[in-house]
């Protein structure tokens, strides 16, 4: 297989593995919330939430490393999964102890208490899976990391679609999710075995300080990237209690769905232009380009309708009457969603440029603002304090990863084309607001159509519109003749 085709490919079974799995997502926290409330549904995601920050201390950045160093370096996969695998192990469990640690220190509810038990084995399952799956991309076999994915989401929903319409303890529902990861970790080994025979999972910690200084940049960053992102569902908790997280992640679930696109980018894109950065740069800042193109022409129409059918989204996916404070959460966490793909782009270079650090350090420091802003604005202004905060800390982050990119910030965005699309969604933006009888049913597939065709006709150039629609895919070569 052609590079080329195999990138056609790993898009494809990238797209099916994250989309798979953000739909059970939503599928199974939208049968929570909607059967047990809000109450309910505040104490598991809250118990969920939980464990979600400590397996990012237990991945700790190890998963995205063994996927770019098997990619530059395959021959060497064995020593590099053995010499990250050392780690892991330690993270793993160290993270499955804080998590019974930390159950014992709150004054938690019964239910809560027994619940964050169940999810440290969750956890331990989870990031086990996840490290194995690393080693699956970095290999480039992304059909084998579809299978996993796959059996385990569809196991998963299948579960809770049965125990939710039975009103089944929720903690039964939390022994579900554990198990389908277990059910996970045993066939990603499955495959792990497949592809590298010779594979060993022995402990063994390395010695190469430049490993170990990667592994530090790379965890500090992961960890800190999603603690700034969901660490006001732990303040809300302790200041407004489980109530106001449910209402909270009831809207974070849902804006999870969309930002599958920028993540599928992201996973499929980062072993070759980890790569072509090092031997072919301006082939790299052309590739990056278009998805930048892709990110920001889908962010107007995500974010339209977001914004516009707040009301609508929440009445018809959680039921207004118990969901009503959610609405203003939706409205704000919209413009979330143009941050994070208008500039997505240039968080991916700094990854691929060999500039984690700066994103670990900006991403630090956005904690930290995040923590102090909550501090004020969760007492005062409730769930809406705490969704400006996230989208104060959203603003922070990209506004300083563009600065590394500056030239090709005013080379994208600073032009005719980009300044009218946004007057365009504005406009439409504000006349959908003010008619009151264009409901989501209509509205929505209008914009939709909208964007489509603005894109094809005057957005995309011919040579972006032959990479998207070529039957062969075969957009390196296509970008190297142009």
């Amino acid at each position: 297989m052609t590079e080329s085709a195999l990138i056609r490919s790993n898009s494809f079974f990238s797209f099916l593995s994250m989309s798979s799995r953000l739909i059970a997502n939503v599928i199974v926290f939208w049968l929570i919330a909607r059967i047990y409330g809000p109450d309910t549904f505040g104490t598991f995601t809250f118990a969920h939430t939980i464990s979600t920050l400590l397996i990012l201390f237990a991945d700790f950045g190890f998963d995205i490393l063994l996927t770019t160093e098997i990619s530059k370096a395959r021959h060497r996969a064995i020593k590099i999964f053995q010499d990250i695998f050392s780690y892991k192990i330690f993270f793993s469990f160290g993270a499955f102890l804080m998590l019974w640690i930390f159950s014992f220190i709150g004054n938690y509810s019964s239910e809560t208490r027994h619940s964050l038990w169940i999810f440290s084995f969750f956890i331990l399952f989870t990031t086990l899976t996840n490290f194995s799956l690393a080693l699956i991309k970095g290999l480039e076999k992304f059909s084998y990391e579809s299978i996993v994915v796959l059996l385990t989401n569809v196991t998963l929903v299948i579960f809770v679609v049965i125990l939710s319409f039975l009103k089944t303890n929720i903690l039964i529902i939390a022994i579900v999710f554990a198990f389908t990861r277990l059910l996970g970790l045993i066939f990603s080994v499955f495959f792990n075995k497949k592809l590298i025979p010779n594979l060993s999972f022995r402990i063994r910690f390395p010695k190469e300080k430049d490993l170990n200084q990667k592994v530090l940049v790379f965890g500090f960053h992961l960890l800190f990237a999603n603690l700034f992102f969901q660490i006001d569902t732990i303040l809300l908790s302790l200041w407004k209690g489980n109530l106001y997280v449910g209402m909270y992640q009831a809207v974070f679930k849902l804006i999870i769905l969309p930002l599958m696109i920028p993540d599928i980018l992201n996973l499929t894109l980062l072993p070759v232009l980890s790569r072509l950065f090092t031997s072919e740069k301006e082939k790299a800042l052309r590739i990056l380009h278009l998805m930048n193109k892709i990110l920001f022409l889908s962010s107007l129409p995500i974010t339209l309708i977001l914004f516009v059918y707040s009301e609508d989204i929440i009445n018809l996916i959680y039921g207004y009457r118990q969901y009503s404070a959610s609405v203003s959460v939706l409205k704000i966490f919209a413009f979330n969603i143009f941050i994070r793909f208008s500039f997505e782009t240039f968080a991916l270079i700094l990854t691929t440029t060999n500039k984690q650090i700066i994103r670990m350090y900006t991403v630090i420091s956005a904690t930290i603002i995040n923590i102090v802003l909550n501090y004020f604005l969760i007492p005062e202004f409730g769930l809406n304090g705490a969704a400006i905060v996230s989208l104060i800390s959203i603003i922070f982050v990209y506004s300083v990863y563009s600065i590394y990119s500056s030239t090709l910030i005013k080379k994208w965005y600073f032009n005719f084309q980009t300044i009218i699309f946004v007057i365009i969604t504005i406009s439409i933006g504000y006349f959908l607001l003010n008619i009151s009888y264009v409901k989501i049913y209509f509205g929505a597939p209008i914009i939709l159509t909208i964007f489509t065709i603005i894109g094809l006709l005057f957005y995309f150039n011919k040579e972006e519109k032959q990479i998207l629609f070529s039957t062969n895919f075969n957009f390196l070569n296509i970008i190297k003749k142009a």
